[in-house]
């Protein structure tokens, strides 16, 4: 298992964009040597750890719903605008089982997604560019597909399930 990165179509950049605007967000920066302390995922399944000062967005909002029909998505799964310095924890979702896409976007890029292959048992990093990415991967009670986030700068994250993995 592992994560795909995804082509974003035109239309699909453009409600992207829509769904960004200035957002407060606090001082707190994490440094990559703070994210790097976090080492492995713990043993057994934990509530995920927020480490820093996300945004979390209402993924119930109806300004979401032309994005979901454009990818032909089933849901939202988070909304999130990570101020620079943010760093989530190790986590599962293992609890909303489904093929995932996260549309990331950052203006300089530097972002690292970190997962451990659930066969394999390696981790890598995921570094994003600068605007949009896309990665899908798909999220399974058993294996368990752990994944954290670190970033240097302002990065915005709308995270689906859909309904298959490909569009």
């Amino acid at each position: 298992m592992s994560v795909r990165l995804v082509p974003i179509p035109e239309d699909v950049i453009a409600i992207l964009e829509s769904l960004r605007w200035p957002v407060e967000t606090w001082e707190r920066f994490n440094t990559f040597e703070d994210f790097d302390m976090f080492g492995r995922p713990p043993a057994r399944d934990l509530e995920q750890v927020a480490t820093g000062t996300q945004v979390m967005l209402d993924r119930h909002d109806a300004s979401y719903q032309p994005l979901l029909e454009a990818l032909g998505a089933k849901r939202m799964t988070n909304a999130i605008v990570y101020p620079a310095g943010s760093i989530m924890g190790w986590h599962t979702n293992s609890d909303n089982p489904g093929v995932r896409r996260y549309y990331t976007w950052s203006e300089e890029g530097g972002a690292v997604f970190r997962y451990i292959d659930p066969v394999t048992g390696e981790r890598h990093d995921s570094i994003d560019p600068p605007g949009w990415v896309c990665r899908e991967f798909t999220v399974t009670q058993d294996p368990l597909f752990w994944h954290t986030v670190w970033t240097p700068v302002e990065r915005w994250a709308f995270g689906v399930m859909m309904e298959s993995p490909h569009r």
